[in-house]
């Protein structure tokens, strides 16, 4: 087998790699080679979807007042425009957001929560966690403590009484011992009268 120099670095080359050079200069050749292609590729494909994205008029931005370009209609120059404007005048919220479904969504049950907790004369940011007392934690949850999954359609499912406010580590405890962890919730906040039934 013959072994010739690497062209470039003068490094010994083997004779089955086809062209002169060893096999480092030969991967970093490839790799210039292959980002040239991909920076030439590049521009004309930003080229052509830029020239499409700003061909249509000059819109004026409901938030902020300025004017902008786009291929399609939009209201807003940005998404950060559009979420204070929805914001402000309290658009998509509740029955308006296409994510509603029927008051179970996240936001309106902690809310109802908030409100629940307040009435009673607590405040969930100075009690935190309701079963560690955690107040530094990273996440808060509201964990259903007779779940979602036992009773899907029932009305009371999303009562104050059912639903505690917990640290994330303390709701994956409740999820992992559902037995032990639920009785002495159960008894204490009288679900089974909610509920009408033996839980």
């Amino acid at each position: 087998m013959k072994i010739k120099k690497c062209k470039k670095c003068g490094k010994l080359r083997c004779k089955t790699i086809s062209m002169a050079l060893c096999y480092d200069c030969f991967k970093k050749y490839k790799s210039e080679c292959d980002k040239r292609y991909r920076d030439k590729y590049k521009e004309k494909l930003l080229k052509k979807k830029r020239d499409w994205y700003y061909s249509g008029k000059n819109y004026i931005c409901e938030e902020c007042g300025k004017e902008f370009k786009r291929g399609v209609k939009r209201e807003f120059c940005s998404r950060r425009c559009a979420y204070n404007y929805w914001k402000k005048n309290g658009i998509r919220k509740e029955k308006n957001n296409p994510m509603w479904k029927n008051g179970s969504d996240g936001g309106t049950i902690k809310k109802r929560y908030r409100e629940y907790l307040e009435e009673k004369g607590f405040n969930p940011e100075m009690t935190g966690c309701e079963i560690c007392k955690d107040r530094n934690a990273m996440v808060y949850d509201l964990h259903h403590i007779i779940w979602r999954s036992e009773m899907p359609n029932h009305s009371k499912l999303h009562d104050p009484r059912n639903i505690i406010y917990v640290c994330r580590s303390c709701h994956m405890y409740l999820h992992r011992n559902k037995r032990v962890a639920r009785e002495k919730l159960v008894r204490e906040r009288k679900l089974e009268e909610l509920f009408d039934t033996k839980l």
